[in-house]
């Protein structure tokens, strides 16, 4: 299309451009999220195989579990870390945090982190002590010799929304109100601290974009006025009573080469005890990372 401005000045659209960059919404192969309780999960859950995932398709179909589900699982993968890490990269390039890029860790409470116990933790995202936290958590089972240790994973949009219903006030005050969270090791002189809303809403669809959630990793709370602080704790206790709630818990055995990405801007992540030696190793991709290879396969 040749267009002739005002002034004279003539531009030329190609029709492609004008396709890809016109109101209507022509991404047929777009992904929406599914927001999901753990009984409509029994049958939906992602897994993808190792060597299909190293296809082109098999990653394509990886990438939108990711983003229908908030997770998917790559099954039959070498139990390596390096064989972990090429997985990863399948998708994107891993982020460099104070843990390294691609950590592993046992019950040996080698950093002052709850991970590094043999102890229960409850549903939480990560690096909510980071200005930008981490987009998605990857997780391999390397080795097990005991019992327990299953995965928690909790749709944390589909809470918030939950509580949208209930409580439209409730929902607002988690929107607005200026929560800190903060990591410290003394050991390595690491001080980790950052401030944001507990639900972030997308400037331009205002739709839910991010959760903070992390009991473990909660600052004092002196970015709330005194005066605003018991609603602020009302509005937080429900939302913690949705993401608790057992029908939105989705339990499982992550096995030995089975490797779990999820989205730590949706869902949430625990695990119950357990005891024996267990090895795990992971790593974190960049929300900015991951969403330039959704616009890759033409997902978003």
């Amino acid at each position: 299309m040749l267009y002739t401005g005002k002034d004279g000045h003539k531009t030329t659209y190609k029709r492609e451009w004008l396709i890809e960059n016109s109101y209507c919404d022509k991404r047929s192969e777009m992904v929406t999220p599914t927001y999901w309780s753990s009984n409509q999960m029994k049958n939906k859950f992602p897994v993808m195989n190792y060597n299909d995932h190293n296809t082109e398709n098999g990653l394509k179909s990886s990438i939108k579990n990711l983003l229908r589900y908030g997770f998917t699982v790559v099954d039959g993968v070498p139990l390596s870390k390096q064989d972990t890490k090429n997985v990863a990269e399948r998708i994107c390039f891993i982020l460099d945090t104070v843990f390294g890029k691609l950590w592993s860790f046992t019950s040996d409470g080698e950093r002052a982190d709850t991970a590094y116990t043999n102890d229960g933790i409850g549903a939480h995202t990560d690096t909510s002590y980071f200005t930008n936290p981490a987009g998605v958590q990857f997780l391999h089972c390397l080795e097990h010799t005991g019992e327990g240790g299953s995965t928690l994973l909790v749709d944390g949009h589909n809470a918030a929304y939950q509580v949208l219903d209930e409580s439209p006030e409730d929902f607002n005050i988690l929107t607005e109100t200026i929560v800190p969270h903060e990591y410290i090791d003394k050991k390595l002189k690491d001080h980790y601290y950052s401030t944001g809303t507990v639900l972030s809403l997308c400037p331009l669809t205002k739709k839910l974009q991010n959760i903070r959630f992390n009991r473990y990793d909660m600052a004092p709370l002196i970015t709330i006025p005194p005066e605003k602080i018991n609603k602020f704790y009302t509005a937080y206790n429900r939302l913690e009573s949705r993401i608790i709630c057992s029908s939105n818990e989705l339990w499982f055995q992550l096995q030995p080469g089975m490797v779990l990405f999820f989205d730590n801007w949706r869902l949430l992540h625990g695990r119950s005890g357990f005891t024996g030696r267990r090895e795990m190793c992971g790593g974190y991709l960049g929300k900015d990372d991951l969403s330039s290879v959704h616009r890759r396969f033409h997902l978003l």
